[in-house]
């Protein structure tokens, strides 16, 4: 698990071949947080783009939220 100061991560949520998704918590004020994380130094737009977006439906998904074209 990774350490970063004044952020409690709780758990790893996802993972591809680019990038590490984690979920934590800010210290300060116990606002929840999402942390992203890249393998590589310097991806593509294009592969940073399509990464994010997937990642987004994810989280919505996960939460109950579907994004237009899922329902």
């Amino acid at each position: 698990m990774i350490r970063l100061p004044g952020i409690k991560v709780l758990a790893q949520i996802y993972e591809s071949a680019n990038s590490l998704v984690y979920r934590g918590i800010r210290e300060e004020d116990n606002q929840p947080l999402i942390l992203k994380l890249l393998k590589e130094d310097y991806p593509t737009p294009a592969e940073l783009f399509r990464n994010i977006l997937r990642q987004v439906k994810f989280v919505d998904y996960a939460q109950g939220i579907a994004p237009p074209g899922y329902c």
